[in-house]
């Protein structure tokens, strides 16, 4: 099997019932036997459902609603989106279907800002 080096992007594709439903464009961090890294900082491309892409432009909670019976169905759009807001580090181990995945803000400057301790303290 091919291994990515890092740097290299990766393009995470979701797909129900043969469709991709988004695709995101990932910059692989490491790829081991244990698992591939990747991360993607705003401004990342990707592919999305047009009415998450409303909700989330617009504030209408109900065009994000459509999305689920949309899936069901089989029936969506997918929009260019571009990443924002948070960094996000996704942990892919092999040949299992899941992956753990973590988001941190990101200040105005483009650096991680400084997460909150469970107590609610700055961590």
């Amino acid at each position: 099997m091919r291994e990515f080096q890092p740097g290299e992007t990766a393009v995470r594709r979701d797909v129900f019932r043969g469709k991709v439903w988004s695709a995101h464009a990932l910059r692989v961090v490491e790829d081991t036997a244990e698992a591939l890294v990747l991360g993607c900082r705003p401004g990342a491309e990707s592919l999305a459902p047009t009415t998450w892409i409303e909700s989330l432009l617009t504030g209408d909670e109900t065009a994000r609603l459509r999305a689920l019976p949309n899936l069901a169905d089989g029936n969506w759009q997918l929009g260019q989106w571009i990443w924002r807001d948070t960094a996000h580090l996704q942990w892919v181990p092999p040949d299992r279907w899941f992956s753990v995945n973590a988001f941190f803000d990101v200040a105005g400057d483009g650096r991680l800002k400084r997460g909150r301790s469970p107590g609610g303290g700055e961590g």
